[in-house]
């Protein structure tokens, strides 16, 4: 009989840390909090982006450059194949139409993997402001990204955008 009565005693003890326990881990999830963030906003300030800008506007030109050569070719042909009804020139216009759409795919993928490789660190060093943010206020669970155009149409949450350009310095 003492032995039943000591493990119910010792049950109703377990059961009270647990939920004990149990108030504590919702009370740190009632303390948290989903955030916004202007990421526009932010990588349009961050210095760096100008230069960025600057190199892939570069990078485009050239590309147009080829592919205005690679035109202005066609249209000779063409000009000559009103003229001349040759087989040797429908080849050859054939030939040069493929040219173009090639480098067009080729401008399109060297163009796409150029912004990548000089965005990441950018969005790297943006990634690292908004750890810092976090650090500092440990209630943030998520940020979202609520620039214009994005999924999030209404924000009861914070906006942390500030403090981001303020840990960048921006």
């Amino acid at each position: 009989m003492k032995k039943k009565i000591i493990f119910i005693f010792s049950l109703f003890l377990f059961s009270l840390f647990c939920i004990s326990l149990a108030r504590k881990e919702t009370k740190k999830c009632l303390n948290t909090e989903e955030v916004c963030l202007n990421t526009e906003e932010i990588i349009e300030r961050i210095t760096e982006i100008d230069k960025v800008k600057e190199k892939l506007e570069k990078i485009g030109k050239y590309h147009k450059n080829i592919l205005d050569q690679i035109e202005e070719e066609i249209q000779k042909t063409m000009e000559k194949f009103k003229d001349q009804d040759s087989v040797e020139l429908k080849v050859e216009l054939e030939n040069l139409q493929k040219r173009g759409e090639v480098y067009q795919r080729i401008a399109f993928d060297d163009l796409n993997q150029k912004q990548k490789a000089l965005m990441d660190p950018l969005y790297k060093k943006m990634e690292n402001a908004i750890n810092r943010v976090m650090e500092k206020d440990k209630s943030i669970i998520r940020v979202i990204d609520c620039s214009p155009g994005k999924c999030v149409l209404v924000n009861r949450g914070s906006d942390i955008t500030k403090n981001v350009k303020k840990e960048l310095g921006i």
